[in-house]
């Protein structure tokens, strides 16, 4: 199902953040309705997507603060594992052992039944879906630039499997020509 593509040996995953321990985590969840599954995973593709938005503004906007930016952009590791070993990635954006952005790919039927209501124009999408891309932070990661990467990579998956996202706020969102984020209108 997966097809993944190294870029260098470098990627491998730290055994710290494989074997990290967590104390009852809560996760807070961006997901994105393909209706084009994504079946390879290309790190540096992925690196170049979710860096092509002008940072600056995008804090702003989250309400986040920017003199991590520089640090953050240093540090970005898209963490994949081999050949259709796994169907997840992840983002690593911190020094050291840090917990990186989780993203998960599943096959429809496994999660939507459970998702809540959507609007007319997302529940199009939604029948029309053949994957689910979840996109995982935790606490930690909504406070740090972590809340803007996964709008990146959701914005990312959104792109290659032309979907339509359901947002941490529980809004959904479709993206426009210039890949911005619009809000599904509940009216539809």
């Amino acid at each position: 199902m997966f097809h993944v593509k190294p870029i260098a040996d470098d990627l491998t995953p730290m055994p710290a953040w494989i074997n990290v321990r967590l104390e009852a985590p809560v996760a807070f969840l961006i997901h994105v309705f393909n209706t084009v599954p994504i079946e390879e995973i290309h790190p540096q593709e992925i690196l170049e997507a979710i860096t092509e938005s002008n940072y600056h503004t995008l804090c702003t906007q989250y309400g986040l603060a920017p003199d991590l930016i520089d640090e953050t952009r240093a540090s970005l590791r898209v963490l994949a594992a081999p050949e259709a070993a796994a169907p997840f990635l992840m983002l690593a954006y911190r020094p050291g052992t840090a917990r990186p952005i989780l993203v998960h790919f599943q096959e429809q039927g496994e999660i939507a039944e459970r998702l809540p209501s959507a609007p007319e124009r997302a529940r199009k999408a939604l029948s029309a879906a053949v994957q689910i891309v979840s996109i995982e932070l935790d606490e930690n990661q909504l406070q740090d630039l972590g809340l803007l990467l996964g709008y990146e990579l959701a914005r990312w998956a959104a792109v290659r499997g032309k979907g339509v996202v359901l947002g941490l706020d529980g809004r959904w969102y479709r993206l426009n020509a210039s890949k911005a984020f619009l809000p599904i209108e509940t009216a539809g």
